[in-house]
């Protein structure tokens, strides 16, 4: 039962960052503040796309960046997802860490598990062109900031 679950889940969350359509949502800033109103999430590059992540209008008007803002709940048709910013260590040797947007797929008493949509792009000869999605899944501890490894 909870594999099906975990996979009714993971279904969505593709579902829901394929459509990258304006969508009802609400920010909270690092300062706590909330804003409600019509975003899109977006990758603005194509090199290290999850932690280039921004939230911004349809026309531009207004764009957040990862360290402008804790959360982001969209509220699609009847469900709500929460997102929330991560700092990740790729390998725990690194000095600095990234920020990604992560999907909050679990919350427990110990750990919490985040998705987090990565896009690899791929050239070739002149129109060749290829994109392939992937998603990781980084596990944090609840006594730890950062998330190492994947």
């Amino acid at each position: 039962m909870l594999l099906k679950q975990k996979f009714t889940f993971l279904l969505l969350f593709l579902v829901t960052i394929s459509c990258f359509g304006q969508e009802k949502m609400i920010i909270t800033f690092n300062d706590g503040t909330q804003k409600t109103g019509e975003y899109i999430i977006r990758k603005p590059t194509f090199a290290e796309s999850s932690s280039r992540t921004i939230v911004v209008t349809k026309d531009k008007s207004e764009r957040y960046e990862l360290d402008q803002f804790l959360s982001v709940e969209v509220h699609k048709d009847d469900k709500i997802l929460f997102y929330k910013v991560i700092d990740v260590k790729v390998n725990f040797n690194d000095q600095k860490t990234k920020k990604k947007l992560g999907l909050l797929a679990y919350s427990g008493e110990k750990i919490s598990v985040y998705y987090v949509a990565e896009t690899i792009h791929t050239g070739g000869t002149v129109g060749m062109h290829m994109i392939s999605g992937s998603y990781e899944t980084y596990i944090k501890r609840k006594k730890d900031d950062i998330v190492t490894g994947k």
